[in-house]
C-alpha cells in the first residue's frame, strides 16, 4: 500500500475523480489508499528540511526553490535571520 500512496502522490493515478475512477477500477479501495496517502502527506510536511547558504544565494531564491515564502523561512529560522536581506554562506536554515 506504501508503494501505491507514492504513486499517488506522483500523479500517476490521475487526480480527483480521474484518480477515485481509476484506483477504483484497478480494483482498489479508494478510501483505504487515499487514507495512507494523506498519512504519508502528513509525515512528510512535518519532517524539518534544512538548506546550507552557499555564496550567491539569497533568501527568495532559496523560497523559490522549496516552494515556501521569504517569510516562511525567517519564521523558521527566528535567532538566526533578522534581516531577510542578510544571509551568510555556511548557515544552515530550516526552510520547511
Amino acid at each position: 500500500m506504501d508503494e501505491l500512496a507514492q504513486e499517488v502522490l506522483d500523479g500517476k493515478w490521475g487526480n480527483g475523480t480521474d484518480r477515485k475512477e481509476r484506483l477504483t477500477a484497478a480494483g482498489y479501495d479508494y478510501s483505504a489508499v487515499q487514507a495512507k496517502v494523506n498519512a504519508l502527506v502528513k509525515k512528510l510536511e512535518s519532517t524539518p528540511v534544512y538548506y546550507t547558504v552557499k555564496s550567491g544565494d539569497t533568501l527568495s531564491g532559496i523560497a523559490k526553490k522549496y516552494g515556501t515564502t521569504v517569510s516562511a523561512i525567517q519564521k523558521l529560522n527566528p535567532t538566526l535571520i533578522k534581516n531577510v536581506n542578510l544571509i551568510l554562506t555556511g548557515w544552515k536554515i530550516r526552510v520547511k
